[in-house]
């Protein structure tokens, strides 16, 4: 079984933005696998003045058939120069006035698909001395196949006939991640195993927690202005031993954690005057934030204040009806007192008259 990808198993964590393309109008997809952005090297900005290009990126199609060779790159990403499978990363449109601009364009369509190129001895596969390749390699990491005549053409094969036969076709451009040195998949796999693959590897083929919390010692030892959780400091280790193994030692050196990680430290100043500053700093900022909410504690005291004056007028109202209530009713005592009936001489002859008679009904 052909294993095309099996580079995507070795970095599942880090992750870089992915570059933008330089000769083409439309951008180049992003990869689904996250992985082979990892082996990815920045673009080189160095030709940026150079307008031989004339910043192809923004040319349309009908603008780009106006030079005088022009055709359409199908682009595949080759791990090894033996795939039969690869991976196609995107059609763009390749032009120029003379092959030097051909070869120009093609180089900036290429750069985002390359790695450090990988070189084989004795001794088995080595990185090359030069960490990043520029347009003088070109001729180690790109092949161009004419789809009708199914041949094959190397970079200094390119001449003006050539170009001229393919004005308006589509061609295939194989872009060779680690260079064609890397022949067949077992070639492949030994790049994976030494020069990519995690250092110390568990059972599980992936590397240990304990190089993790060593590494995270390491890294807290060499960044002292830096604070941050323990938990941080295993994220980057992490992040370390997940990327290749010829970027580990960059990455250990590096002055801060990458930009994705950045938000779970706190820089803090080293020399006791910058701690002082720093401190001065923040309690310029806590005063401001201090004084801000403390103005509307004061005006919620204010209102307090105002809503208790009101209640304490409204009781001393409510005391003074409370009297005056008991005074009326002190009155209308001293009144019915004063009006009580009282028998009279009339009455007492009338009572005296009254007698009683024997219920002869019920017997």
């Amino acid at each position: 079984m052909d294993s095309d990808y099996q580079d995507n198993e070795w970095f599942p964590q880090q992750q870089t933005p992915s570059p933008q393309p330089l000769c083409s109008q439309d951008p180049l997809p992003i990869p689904d696998d996250l992985s082979e952005v990892n082996h990815f090297l920045p673009v080189d900005g160095s030709d940026d003045d150079d307008h031989s290009c004339f910043n192809c990126s923004i040319v349309s199609d009908g603008a780009a058939e106006n030079y005088l060779y022009f055709f359409k790159a199908t682009m595949f990403r080759r791990l090894y120069r033996g795939q039969m499978r690869p991976r196609e990363v995107g059609t763009k449109n390749v032009f120029g006035d003379s092959v030097e601009d051909v070869i120009k364009c093609i180089w900036k369509l290429s750069v985002a698909h390359v790695s450090r190129q990988i070189n084989f001895d004795d001794d088995g596969p080595k990185w090359a001395e030069k960490q990043v390749p520029d347009q003088e390699d070109i001729e180690k990491f790109v092949t161009m196949q004419d789809q009708m005549k199914r041949k094959a053409y190397t970079i200094s094969g390119v001449t003006p006939r050539l170009l001229a036969s393919w004005r308006g076709k589509q061609i295939k451009m194989f872009i060779h991640a680690y260079s064609v040195n890397v022949e067949t998949n077992p070639q492949h796999q030994m790049v994976l195993k030494q020069l990519i693959a995690p250092n110390n590897p568990d059972r599980s083929g992936a590397h240990s927690t304990r190089d993790d919390a060593a590494l995270a010692k390491e890294l807290k030892n060499n960044h002292p202005e830096l604070e941050g959780h323990h938990s941080s400091w295993l994220l980057w280790a992490n992040t370390i031993h997940s990327s290749a193994a010829h970027k580990q030692e960059e990455m250990k050196n590096a002055p801060s954690p990458p930009l994705e990680l950045a938000k779970y430290f706190r820089w803090t100043g080293v020399s006791e005057a910058a701690r002082l500053q720093s401190v001065h700093r923040g309690a310029s900022v806590a005063h401001a934030v201090n004084g801000g909410w403390m103005k509307d504690v004061e005006e919620v005291f204010q209102g307090i204040s105002s809503a208790v004056s009101i209640l304490s007028n409204v009781a001393r109202k409510l005391e003074g009806m409370i009297a005056k209530g008991k005074a009326a009713e002190e009155i209308i005592i001293a009144v019915q007192s004063a009006v009580r009936p009282e028998e009279t001489e009339v009455s007492k002859v009338l009572a005296d008259s009254v007698t009683d008679c024997p219920d002869v009904d019920h017997m």
